[in-house]
């Protein structure tokens, strides 16, 4: 009954400093992202150049996204697997959006132990005859 209604937990005798209170530490995450976005006829294409730290190189991407303007109709994920370590540039098209209905995406990118900040968050709205030209 004493430790339950405890409202000293800093004075307490029985718990060790490096005990369960105190904040966990993060082992080695991902840097932010920074993503941008072309639309398309019912389609938005992401691209970003991957960011990682200095111990572990990211496996893969998740992108979130849903619509600006009816968050409550949820959020789709999307994930990209990285291949190849070499590999530092990336594109995901996002298919079957709506024609002008603005939508917000953001990227995050994973490693073996951890998950990174969100990256920039692009609004984007896909229009009827939009054609994204890439070489």
């Amino acid at each position: 009954q004493i430790c339950t209604g405890c409202r000293k937990k800093d004075d307490c005798k029985w718990i060790k400093k490096d005990s369960m209170y105190e904040d966990a530490k993060i082992p080695n995450p991902p840097p932010k992202q920074e993503i941008t976005s072309l639309a398309g006829d019912s389609n938005v294409k992401v691209i970003w150049s991957s960011l990682e730290n200095e111990k572990q190189g990211n496996k893969a991407f998740l992108i979130k996204y849903f619509k600006t303007y009816k968050p409550f109709e949820g959020v789709r994920v999307a994930n990209v697997l990285v291949d190849s370590e070499e590999q530092k540039n990336y594109t995901y098209t996002i298919d079957n959006l709506e024609n002008n209905e603005y939508y917000s995406i953001a990227l995050f990118a994973l490693n073996d132990t951890d998950i990174s900040p969100v990256s920039n968050i692009e609004q984007v709205s896909p229009k009827e005859n939009s054609t994204i030209i890439s070489n």
